[in-house]
């Protein structure tokens, strides 16, 4: 895909080369190149393989885990954005001491940075913090209110944004199974994880790729 001078930006700030393949796959002993802002193409050697260890998380049933009632104009509401939006993206929360939902300042620039980097704005999603530390945040949760209520709306994706997910960069070893099976869910970095392991940032923007394709 083309990149934007602001997409170039965002990918650099997440620690990310766009790459392109030219005669073939590099998995088949082809080469790839990195196309540079200037037009040039500069020859690499092959990308070396090596076989992925995907650690088995068992997921919980998001569907059913309580949302977090977000601080916003005074008010608290339990999602942000567009209501409407076909891209649902869910949050878990740092800690028990996070300041701020979503995401606490440094998180929330990288967050954006990954939403540019694909070509999203906040205002094209619909955004909702999801407990996996129930009772652990006392007075933050809405027992009324579950992920099963966002995804009420029609949504053609979900995004998931984990702390504790496999490190494969297949997305599809990403994958969580709502009840709506049409409906595509994965799992991603949390942007607190990216900081913490930088190396997980290609499975991010795997994972972004992949949810970009599924709603174009």
């Amino acid at each position: 895909m083309p990149y934007s001078e602001n997409q170039l930006r965002c990918l650099e700030s997440m620690g990310l080369v766009p790459w392109i393949a030219r005669n073939g796959d590099a998995r088949n002993g082809d080469t790839r190149t990195e196309v540079e802002r200037n037009g040039t193409e500069i020859s690499l050697q092959p990308l070396a393989t090596s076989p992925q260890q995907t650690t088995s998380v068992e997921a919980p049933s998001f569907e059913t885990l309580p949302l977090i009632g977000i601080p916003f104009r005074g008010n608290t509401v339990m999602s942000l954005g567009n209501q409407d939006a076909a891209l649902l993206v869910l949050v878990e929360p740092v800690s028990t001491t996070q300041k701020q939902f979503p995401f606490e300042s440094p998180d929330a620039k990288l967050f954006d940075d990954m939403l540019r980097g694909i070509s999203w704005r906040r205002q094209e999603i619909c955004l909702g913090v999801v407990s996996r530390l129930d009772s652990q945040l006392p007075g933050t949760v809405d027992t009324n209110a579950t992920v099963a209520d966002l995804t009420k709306a029609p949504r053609e994706a979900v995004l998931v944004f984990s702390h504790r997910l496999p490190e494969s960069e297949n997305p599809d070893d990403l994958r969580i199974f709502f009840q709506r099976k049409q409906m595509p869910v994965w799992q991603i970095p949390h942007p607190a994880l990216l900081r913490e392991s930088p190396a997980r940032k290609r499975q991010a923007w795997n994972v972004l790729k992949a949810a970009r394709a599924c709603l174009q």
